[in-house]
């Protein structure tokens, strides 16, 4: 069993501070032992309303969404303004709904942090009073009365509003058999009769303070607790985590998208520049192999027909390759020639190409003619508007044996 360290919020209190241990009774205790223990802060009875409402059959996270709604005709304050919490109860079915406000309870839990504390339970007072079948319990104080009802029942008031409340509550429930009075003011008779209460009321006088009888009857696993939703401790805990840690995670998340933004425009660039590549590489192919109509893959079909220039050099001597070298330079180094077909026959170049008059092309053929070995045959020239089209076949000189 975990010791529990009891810490009341009230100032006027009688004693702020009291200790449960595993062994042993209960002893004032200060805040600084918060550390070995869990702290339980009840939750003033002035400040909290408690319902009974029934509950479908849902998970508790369900329940905690939908209670509040089905509560909300009984509450004064708009929901967006109050915290509901939650219990399911067993016994008698239905559920027990404890109602704060939401900026007393961030009050609360502000004035705790200041204290460098955090709970870990805030039970609402008036259910941390003694429960009896039979029996209404009432703890009186000079600040404020404390009513328990039932099991998940009761209600804070102030001195003045006790009796009339207590009448009131007579006529919206069974009575009990008898109602006890705690007596923490020293003002009240053994059998006082309080107006329109109809059952007989026994008080005693109390010397022990009402947090010590407070931590004596709570019992961690039949509590209502305030600590639920967006004050759970669990989440409590995430926020207090991730508080320091919130701006360096942010820059970078934002890094990360920034990153992977320029990570996305550098991936398209390089997708485009491999487009314009495959492009230049298809249109080379096609210059350089006009009579290829389809073209399925320019690097295999290029690789395919170069392995097959090279194999046909090697059967023909100087062969294809070496004609192609000799002539290359003639042809780059002639003005305005535009090179439109290009066709091996054995050792042979069948080539057509576009010169700008006839002196050109006679200027080429000479040209031609000077590489050692080399025949020339112009086939035809046609003279167009701007340009002459020719066609001539070159090939190597045959000697005889």
């Amino acid at each position: 069993m975990t010791a529990h360290l009891f810490y009341r919020l009230a100032p006027e209190s009688d004693s702020a501070c009291c200790l449960r241990e595993m062994e042993g009774p209960l002893r004032a205790a200060t805040l600084d032992e918060a550390a070995s223990a869990r702290l339980v802060v009840p939750v003033p009875g002035l400040e909290v309303l408690l319902l009974k409402t029934q509950a479908p059959k849902m998970s508790r996270r369900q329940m905690e969404k939908a209670i509040p709604f089905l509560v909300e005709d009984q509450l004064a304050a708009p929901l967006s303004e109050l915290h509901c919490a939650v219990r399911r109860d067993k016994e008698q079915g239905g559920a027990a709904v404890g109602v704060a406000a939401k900026r007393r309870m961030e009050q609360w839990l502000a004035q705790l942090a200041e204290l460098s504390v955090q709970p870990a339970a805030m039970p609402p007072e008036p259910l941390l009073l003694p429960w009896v079948p039979g029996t209404w319990t009432v703890a009186l104080e000079p600040h404020q009365a404390l009513v328990r009802l039932g099991p998940w029942e009761g209600f804070g008031c102030d001195p003045e509003n006790l009796e009339f409340l207590l009448a009131r509550a007579l006529t919206e429930r069974p009575a009990p058999q008898r109602i006890r009075a705690l007596d923490w003011t020293g003002t009240l008779e053994p059998a006082p009769r309080w107006s329109g209460v109809t059952v007989p009321v026994e008080a005693s006088p109390q010397s022990e303070p009402l947090l010590h009888l407070m931590a004596t009857e709570y019992q961690r696993d039949h509590a209502l607790d305030l600590l639920q939703g967006d004050y759970g401790v669990r989440e409590q805990w995430i926020e207090s985590w991730w508080k320091p840690f919130r701006l360096p995670l942010l820059l970078l998340t934002a890094w990360l998208i920034l990153r992977l933004g320029w990570d996305v425009m550098e991936l398209r660039r390089l997708e485009s520049l491999v487009e314009r590549r495959e492009a230049q590489v298809v249109a080379l192919f096609k210059e350089s192999f006009p009579e290829v109509q389809k073209v399925v893959s320019a690097q295999s079909q290029m690789r395919s027909r170069l392995d097959n220039l090279r194999q046909r050099a090697k059967k023909g001597g100087a062969g294809f390759l070496e004609l192609l070298s000799a002539v290359g330079g003639v042809f780059k180094g002639t003005p305005n020639l535009t090179l439109l077909h290009l066709n091996q026959q054995e050792n042979d170049l069948d080539v057509q190409f576009l010169v700008d008059n006839l002196e050109a092309l006679s200027q080429l053929k000479e040209q031609l003619q000077k590489i050692p070995g080399l025949e020339v045959e112009i086939r035809s020239a046609a003279t167009q508007k701007d340009n002459v089209l020719c066609h001539i076949k070159l090939g190597r000189k045959h000697h005889a044996g």
